[in-house]
């Protein structure tokens, strides 16, 4: 966790700032009442190659990716149906899922989730979902100082000496 009074990224305390709680490293808990220490949880292991997260998000060594429907999704489907010579009704039983599923899917009403999308894409053999790399952007600003990268409570509260 990182302290939110002064950005560093061990805080091992939570405490109260005029009124508010807070996470707090060594360093600020001075500057709180009511400290309390953070209980130190078990690392977890970490797959090596990549993981899942319910926001499809991908992790490797290399860095983030997240899993996107294209845009047009619902022609690509309709199309890609209509190429089959099936009906809506007839492509819902097929995948099995309801008609109006198909239809909500069909008309833009409705984004498929992923795991439905891939679905979608074997039944019709088509492309729905891309990766695409999530790029950080610096947040340099020169009221920062030094390395840090965001605003912490810190830079707008006074110290109480």
């Amino acid at each position: 966790m990182v302290c939110e009074m002064c950005g560093n990224a061990e805080s091992r305390y939570i405490g109260e700032v005029e009124g508010s709680k807070v996470t707090l490293c060594e360093k600020c808990r001075g500057l709180a009442e009511n400290v309390t220490e953070i209980p130190q949880e078990y690392p977890k292991k970490k797959k090596e190659n990549r993981q899942i997260s319910e926001n499809n998000i991908l992790q490797n060594e290399r860095g983030e990716y997240v899993q996107m429907i294209v845009p047009g999704f619902h022609c690509i489907v309709k199309n890609a149906r209509e190429k089959t010579g099936l009906k809506q009704k007839e492509f819902a039983q097929k995948i099995g899922e309801k008609e109006s599923l198909v239809h909500k899917i069909e008309s833009g009403q409705y984004k498929p989730s992923i795991p439905l999308a891939r679905k979608l894409e074997r039944a019709l053999q088509i492309h729905l979902v891309e990766t695409v790399e999530l790029k950080r952007q610096s947040t340099q600003n020169p009221l920062l100082d030094g390395e840090e990268e965001t605003f912490t409570l810190g830079h707008f509260i006074k110290k109480r000496t």
